[in-house]
């Protein structure tokens, strides 16, 4: 394949804005708690409720990361495959993909996506609900009904046509990805989120057995609460160039409602 691949931060440089022991205090208390660990079988507990002891270090090991170019691994991940309801067994297809992560590489994720909030907030069209703050499903449900009203009252024409994209965040190419946060994100935000892309890996669990670890380098990986967001962004990238390709303006984003109808 020629898709290329998000390449390590190899710069010993610091950020310009280090991570700050209270970023991680605080995201490491938001982590919930009866959760799977990841590999390192740290559960999010003991990073919550020690937070005032642990995020000070752990910060220092983050920010050294970026000085040194000698990173703490946070790209691992256990896969595991839950069965759907009401699917025959037996059948990959039939399983949905769980990914155990690290509790610091969630925490991480917290502080990364506070950081860039603001800015995808502005990206983003106002079509755009889903994993959004203050926004849902409710809105695109509330839209059209709001449209068949509308069209039953005034006889009006109207076309609606409903796209369901599966396995969305498998289909992300990382480096494109990338290219688009560069466009409007700062170089401290595009190298935390490049280290949290670089160098993942999978070992799938079934039962008891844990095999051996595989490269992973399409899609975002998924048990984080960064990766919706990167999922939304790279949405909207798409859609701009479809709209300039078929030369209809961008106002034609406009009419577009888009939303996750299986956001937790």
């Amino acid at each position: 394949s020629s898709r290329e691949v998000v390449r390590p931060d190899s710069e010993r440089r610091r950020l310009q804005l280090p991570i700050d022991p209270a970023e991680l205090e605080r995201a490491f208390r938001r982590l919930k708690n009866g959760r799977a660990a990841g590999p390192d079988a740290v559960l999010a507990e003991l990073l919550k409720y020690g937070a005032d002891t642990l995020a000070q270090p752990l910060a220092k090991l983050i920010n050294q990361g970026f000085a040194t170019g000698q990173h703490i691994q946070l790209g691992v991940g256990l896969l595991i495959g839950l069965p759907k309801p009401n699917k025959p067994r037996g059948e990959c297809s039939s399983l949905r993909p769980i990914v155990l992560l690290n509790c610091v590489r969630k925490a991480l994720s917290v502080v990364v996506l506070r950081r860039i909030a603001g800015k995808v907030a502005g990206y983003l069209s106002p079509h755009q609900s889903g994993f959004r703050p203050g926004r849902s499903t409710a809105d695109a449900v509330w839209a059209h009904r709001w449209i068949a009203a509308r069209v039953q009252r005034y006889r009006e024409v109207y076309h609606l046509l409903g796209i369901d994209l599966s396995r969305a965040f498998d289909t992300i190419d990382r480096a494109k990805l990338m290219d688009v946060l560069r466009s409007f994100l700062d170089d401290d935000e595009v190298r935390l989120i490049q280290l949290l892309l670089v160098d993942t890996t999978l070992s799938l669990r079934s039962g008891s057995t844990t095999l051996n670890p595989f490269t992973s380098s399409l899609g975002t990986p998924q048990g984080d609460s960064l990766s919706p967001v990167l999922f939304i962004v790279y949405l909207e990238a798409a859609l701009r160039d479809l709209v300039d390709s078929l030369g209809v303006g961008r106002a034609f984003l406009d009419n577009m409602i888009v939303y996750a109808d299986d956001a937790d």
